[in-house]
């Protein structure tokens, strides 16, 4: 059986262009309206007794169809019910008689008819909003209101984004639609169907990044090329605020996700990585700078969603990560989701001695290297260690969750531990 591609996107998006590249890259295509035509001309009998004056001269005709469904809804949904299920059926049909690696099935109302149920994985094409409706209309002769009578029956771009697997925005040209599409087919799709843990939980950072754009919506390849943009900028970076403290982060999410039996939230993976996207040690903007550059990235993304009051409000306060309250937030259940990205960030201080050390080891190196001057840091760095250890200490709870709650007596015990270490060598 081939893996089925669900290929879809609203008139005028370009959607053809990517089914054709498809083509020439070895899948085979089924364009659902030809299948839809098809079942049409072979029905026109039973079609005759209930919608006599969809015909003309004997014979079907698509203008008196297309005149009666845009115009009058309970038409429009008789014609659904009719041949979505029987379209539907053809499809799988012919997916069953394939003998391609990958098919694409080409159906402009995928997810309004619910065939997306049929397919491994689903890609939606998309454009701005001006740009699709100036191209349907030079293609089509349609009126202005009859484009917005055929939009105002399908899910809106958005809508559909949330439903999609993958996204491909196009805002250029014909070259740069097929190269893009071919670069998709090539590095993303085979990526989404080997990984097992895509939109349940996540495995890995490079899991979690593509998971988080199901909350973003952003366009799939530039999501995909700025993540690994900033995961090489954050490995070029070193000590402990790295790729290394993330990949750490994501595998206690999945490890919480386990134990709880909650799924993974696309929002949260996203904190996990933006909260420290900016990082200069002992700045005191760190987390809105970061918060401010991962808007702009989903800026350049063509994302649907952007940063907002919440996920500000989530970003920053990994700061200090004091608890936040119910009326800071718009959504009162994302209230444990910070908190959770709060215990997941500190974490490692209730982690092993020897996992306990080597955090201590990276943050000084890390602040050592930001140091204007070497010879006076040391004495520096205890006092500012020093003041950080016993805030930490004097918190009635350092963790906020249940699970993690369970990390208290050791992180307290590290804690301690490194303070009497510090104020031993301050005394000397």
């Amino acid at each position: 059986m081939p893996k089925v591609i669900g290929l879809t996107g609203s008139t005028g998006v370009g959607k053809t262009a990517v089914a054709s590249k498809l083509k020439t890259l070895g899948c085979e295509v089924a364009d659902a309206d030809l299948i839809a035509r098809n079942i049409l001309i072979a029905g026109a009998a039973e079609l005759r007794e209930g919608h006599p004056h969809w015909f003309e001269a004997g014979k079907l005709s698509s203008r008196l169809i297309a005149d009666d469904v845009f115009t009058h809804r309970d038409s429009y949904n008789d014609l659904c019910s009719y041949l979505w299920p029987r379209t539907q059926a053809r499809a799988r049909e012919m997916i069953e008689a394939s003998s391609s690696e990958y098919f694409v099935y080409d159906a402009p109302l995928l997810f309004e008819a619910g065939s997306e149920r049929i397919c491994d994985l689903t890609l939606l094409v998309t454009a701005d909003d001006n740009v699709r409706k100036r191209r349907a209309l030079a293609r089509s002769g349609w009126t202005s209101e009859q484009y917005d009578q055929r939009q105002g029956l399908q899910l809106s771009q958005q809508e559909k984004a949330g439903r999609a697997t993958l996204r491909l925005h196009n805002d250029g040209t014909l070259e740069e639609l097929e190269a893009r599409t071919e670069q998709l087919f090539k590095t993303l799709v085979p990526h989404v169907l080997e990984s097992k843990s895509y939109g349940s939980s996540i495995g890995t950072l490079d899991d979690a990044w593509l998971f988080a754009n199901r909350w973003w919506l952003a366009d799939s390849l530039r999501h995909r090329v700025a993540f690994h943009t900033i995961k090489t900028a954050m490995q070029a970076r070193g000590g402990y605020h790295s790729v290394s403290h993330l990949d750490r982060m994501t595998a206690k999410y999945r490890e919480w996700c386990d134990a709880t039996g909650n799924r993974a939230l696309p929002r949260l993976a996203t904190w996990i990585f933006a909260h420290d996207l900016v990082y200069s040690p002992g700045a005191a903007d760190n987390e809105t700078s970061s918060a401010r550059e991962m808007d702009r990235l989903l800026q350049e993304m063509s994302a649907y969603r952007r940063i907002g009051k919440d996920d500000l409000i989530a970003i920053e306060s990994t700061r200090s990560h004091e608890p936040v309250r119910e009326e800071q937030l718009e959504d009162a259940n994302l209230v444990a989701s910070v908190h959770l990205l709060h215990d997941l960030d500190l974490e490692i201080l209730g982690s092993n001695v020897k996992e306990y050390g080597e955090y201590r080891r990276a943050v000084y190196a890390e602040y050592l290297a930001a140091s204007e001057v070497p010879s006076a840091f040391h004495a520096l760095w205890l006092q500012g260690r020093k003041t950080f250890l016993e805030a930490m200490l004097g918190r009635h709870q350092i963790f906020k969750t249940p699970y993690f709650q369970a990390l208290e007596p050791a992180a307290r015990q590290n804690m301690s531990d490194e303070l009497s270490q510090i104020v031993a060598e301050l005394s000397r």
